[in-house]
């Protein structure tokens, strides 16, 4: 009760100052209202793209996000854009690396004095179109039941570089859905991992859930946080499915009000290991890509029923670090 008091006390104070112009609690309220309970999306919508167009980083940040998942705001690369460059301008961390590297300028790791100027601003907006980094090469089908494809060189080695850049220091323990428990940790899986949710991300990884939805014609709606995974030699994630089994009368309920866990989507980060293929016992076959190479696999039958040959393990590596890139998508059964 105190906590709940606690929390709407601090939300009142951060919307006395945004509306008396405080652009440091607009951001505040834009995140803790977007991130937290009580949420509310269109109210930390607006506040995020108030600060923005008072030039704050931290709300600029967050209305970039914004505008490019389409989430409060109209899907617009363009004003997604706008809003990155004003949180660049104004020194976001992040943000001021993420816009260079949209431009292409890849190598750069950080900036002197935080922020960048306008003409270097003006420079990197020309260099970034969207429309190139849209685009993806046509999948490869390798199996038809189950289906599974192949993509290859899906990621440039560069993006690679930053989606493993930025887990590595946030890496954590990976868990298994325990139905009963939750998220708990597991003999069966002894990897690591980093999740990026809506607000962890960034435009690289966003323009990369994009590409992911246009290649499978889901919806972004679908996407569960995305996961950096990190295995070491020995590390491994053992035989199991990714799809609920409804059997299971929590996994039911899971299914019935969020949707079935119906297609993943890998990416190799690197390939400079050895061993730590993907395994499909049932298939008696193993997948290893190389870096920037994509795997694509539906965990449902054409009749939307779990298929059981989409059983796989993620093998350990022998020499070397194993990365990947992780996606989930839900869907419901049409």
């Amino acid at each position: 009760m105190e906590s709940n008091e606690n929390n709407s006390g601090l939300v009142a104070e951060l919307r006395a100052a945004a509306r008396d112009g405080d652009s440091r609690a607009k951001a505040a309220l834009a995140k803790r209202l977007l991130t937290q309970p009580p949420y509310n999306l269109e109210e930390g919508t607006a506040w995020a793209v108030s600060g923005a167009q008072d030039g704050n980083a931290d709300a600029a940040h967050i209305a970039s996000l914004l505008s490019a998942w389409g989430l409060g705001l109209d899907q617009d690369w363009n004003r997604a854009l706008d809003f990155l460059q004003i949180a660049a301008t104004a020194g976001h961390e992040m943000d001021r690396i993420v816009f260079a590297r949209l431009a292409g300028e890849w190598p750069l790791v950080s900036y002197p004095g935080g922020a960048l100027s306008a003409a270097e601003c003006a420079r990197f907006r020309a260099n970034i179109h969207i429309g190139e980094l849209l685009s993806f090469p046509c999948p490869r089908v390798i199996c038809n039941a189950p289906r599974i494809a192949m993509i290859n060189q899906f990621l440039t080695p560069p993006m690679c570089d930053w989606l493993i850049e930025r887990a590595r220091p946030r890496l954590e323990q990976a868990k298994i859905y325990n139905p009963a428990t939750g998220p708990e940790a597991s003999p069966i899986r002894t990897n690591a991992e980093f999740h990026i949710g809506t607000f962890d991300s960034d435009l690289i990884v966003m323009l990369l859930q994009h590409r992911i939805a246009a290649l499978t014609g889901l919806s972004l709606a679908g996407m569960e946080a995305c996961t950096i995974l990190h295995y070491a030699p020995g590390e491994e994630f053992k035989r199991h499915h990714d799809f609920f089994d409804t059997s299971c009368p929590e996994n039911a309920r899971i299914v019935s009000a969020e949707g079935q866990r119906v297609q993943t989507f890998l990416v190799w980060l690197n390939d400079d290991y050895t061993g730590g293929a993907t395994e499909f016992p049932y298939l008696q076959q193993r997948f290893r890509g190389r870096k920037g190479d994509a795997l694509m696999f539906w965990n449902i039958g054409m009749d939307f029923s779990p298929d059981p040959r989409t059983l796989h393990a993620g093998l350990p590596p022998l020499t070397g670090e194993k990365w990947l890139f992780s996606q989930w998508i839900r869907g419901r059964r049409p």
